[in-house]
C-alpha cells in the first residue's frame, strides 16, 4: 500500500476521527474503508434511481392501459350507437313490404 498525504479542514478531520472512534477503528482505516466503499454507494444510488424509474414506468403503463380501455369502451359505445341509428334509418326508409317481411320473418342484420 502507498502512502498519500491529504490536507483536510480541521472540522472535517474532527468528524472523521469521531466516526472512526465510534466504529472502533483507526482514523486511517476509517478513511480507507470510506474510500473503498464509495463505489458501493454509487452502485446503491444507481440501483435506487433505476428502481424509481421502473416504478414510474409501471405506473405509466397502468395509466396508459386504463386510458386505452376508456377509449375502447367509448369506441364500442359509438359503434353500438351507430348500428342503432342505422337500423332506425333503414326502418324509416324501408317500404311497407320490407317492414311487413321483417315483422313476419324477422329482420336479418
Amino acid at each position: 500500500m502507498q502512502n498519500v498525504t491529504v490536507r483536510l479542514p480541521t472540522r472535517l478531520l474532527a468528524e472523521l476521527e469521531r466516526e472512526a472512534r465510534n466504529q472502533g477503528v483507526s482514523r486511517s482505516e476509517y478513511i480507507r474503508n470510506t474510500l473503498q466503499s464509495r463505489g458501493e454507494h454509487d452502485a446503491t444510488d444507481r440501483v435506487r434511481a433505476l428502481e424509481r424509474q421502473l416504478a414510474d414506468c409501471q405506473r405509466d403503463r397502468e395509466r396508459l392501459r386504463n386510458e386505452k380501455q376508456v377509449l375502447v369502451d367509448a369506441y364500442e359505445v359509438n359503434q353500438e350507437t351507430a348500428a342503432i341509428v342505422k337500423r332506425r334509418k333503414d326502418r324509416q326508409d324501408a317500404s311497407l313490404v320490407e317492414r311487413a317481411t321483417w315483422w313476419v320473418f324477422g329482420r336479418r342484420e
